[in-house]
């Protein structure tokens, strides 16, 4: 018998910018905009260090030094901390549930089952998530920057 269903973040639970493929970059393109950075230049660098930010080996403003010396760009401590707010903020915004996602939850609950989470994220989206429409919905929810290891690591699913 089925006790609990653990189910994915991204993707799942909350969806990317749809629509133009200009949403779905803008915040790429603010972060390189504050860095004094080409946006083409940019998005390569900061992707190629998605597994150890995912991994919470690095927080965003660390990846974000990395990138400019990695590109030769000097970078103000100031621009670096506007560069990592644009980030969170585009988080915030995502960390919205897709249509139906809490209904469906609520329904999951309503059967008896215990709701976990389990997602590949930054350092971030922890610390955003508690104020999402969503925390309340789910009993268990791991990141796998605090656990520091990413899917498919067996201690993710083990956590949860």
């Amino acid at each position: 018998m089925t006790k609990a269903v653990v189910l994915d973040l991204f993707g799942t639970l909350v969806s990317w910018p749809q629509g133009s493929p200009t949403l779905a970059i803008a915040p790429y393109v603010t972060m390189a905009q504050q860095l004094g950075v080409p946006y083409e230049s940019f998005r390569p660098a900061w992707s190629r260090m998605r597994k150890a930010r995912d991994a919470g080996e690095m927080t965003s403003e660390r990846s974000l030094r990395i990138v400019c010396d990695e590109l030769k760009v000097t970078a103000s401590a100031e621009r670096l901390r506007f560069a990592a707010l644009a980030r969170t903020v585009f988080l915030r915004s995502v960390l919205v549930p897709r249509a139906g996602a809490r209904g469906a939850l609520r329904s999951l609950r309503s059967r008896g089952l215990r709701l976990g989470l389990l997602s590949d994220a930054s350092l971030e989206v922890p610390v955003l998530w508690n104020d999402s429409a969503l925390a309340p919905l789910i009993d268990a929810a791991v990141f796998s920057c605090t656990e520091r290891a990413v899917k498919p690591d067996p201690r993710l699913y083990a956590a949860v």
